[in-house]
């Protein structure tokens, strides 16, 4: 039986990639019960997916998970929780969050947990539509720099702030200090908690720019004169809105269509040149070299603890 956190402990810098490809009793009982003190409760109807990745960089560790059907039920006394760490969880799903009195549902969502705090419970359930999605970021506060102060429980109520995390974390292989900084910026910006007037249009037009490229990814045009023509505003704005939510617009780009690339190459698709090409990388030799660089390995290699 595969011991995800056990497996990764023994090394200082690690990352794993587990597939539960119709397996929804091995989803229930190896990962979500066994590592996670988690309940799983599965549909019967519709085929059952899931694909666990954890990634280790230092004194942080990253659990992310993608399920198909179904609803995963979390509470306090999560395995991955130690003395001393802050977690960040990121949700997208059907959403529902409890502490103490605090009641709230969403369809994303960022969860700050500091070390000390107990009593909470949180359900993510996907359906044929929608997948569940959860990221789990383990952390010392100290990689935050020393204004961090984290000691209250924050539920961030924000499909935007979801994106802008999961673009820097993407891959489990791009974990770093670096990658975790702007994260807790994401997480922590004032405007977040007390957006004004502009705040607000920026993050309104990032969310709308995230979709315009997640639409256009065949699109070999699609860079930020094209977004800027799309949206009426000027690439200046276009850089400076990115740039405040701690992400690279060409990075985002990129990443999301080696993502793409991915799938379909895992999914078993043998016209890889024809995918390469539809996704707008120029040569084969431009589409190997992102891909290593984002992934570690040429395409269709196994993935595991390096």
């Amino acid at each position: 039986m595969l011991r995800i956190f056990d497996t990764c402990s023994r090394s200082k810098s690690a990352h794993l990639t587990v597939s539960y490809e119709g397996r929804a009793d091995a989803f229930r009982e190896e990962l979500c019960g066994l590592q996670l003190n988690a309940r799983f409760e599965s549909e019967k109807q519709g085929p059952f997916t899931a694909e666990a990745k954890i990634g280790l960089f230092e004194e942080a560790k990253l659990l992310q998970l993608e399920f198909s059907t179904g609803t995963l039920l979390l509470q306090d006394d999560l395995p991955i929780r130690k003395a001393g760490k802050v977690l960040i969880l990121a949700v997208e799903g059907d959403c529902r969050w409890q502490h103490n009195e605090t009641r709230l549902g969403t369809c994303a969502g960022v969860i700050v947990i500091p070390p000390d705090a107990r009593d909470f419970h949180l359900s993510v359930s996907a359906n044929e539509s929608t997948p569940g999605k959860l990221y789990c970021i383990q952390s010392s506060d100290r990689i935050f720099g020393p204004n961090a102060n984290i000691k209250q429980m924050r539920f961030i109520n924000s499909s935007h702030v979801l994106k802008s995390i999961s673009a820097h974390i993407h891959n489990v292989k791009e974990l770093n200090a670096s990658k975790l900084k702007s994260i807790f910026r994401i997480i922590f910006q004032r405007k977040y908690a007390q957006p004004n007037e502009t705040d607000g249009i920026d993050l309104i037009y990032l969310e709308a720019i995230l979709n315009f490229i997640d639409s256009n990814l065949k699109n070999e045009l699609l860079d930020c004169d094209l977004i800027g023509r799309h949206f009426g505003i000027s690439k200046r704005k276009i850089y400076e809105i990115f740039k405040q939510n701690g992400i690279l617009l060409h990075e985002t780009i990129v990443s999301r269509r080696l993502a793409m690339i991915k799938n379909e190459i895992d999914a078993g698709s043998e016209k890889v040149s024809s995918i390469i090409s539809d996704y707008g990388f120029s040569t084969p030799s431009t589409f190997y070299r992102n891909y290593r660089k984002y992934y570690g390995v040429r395409p269709r290699r196994e993935v595991g603890l390096r």
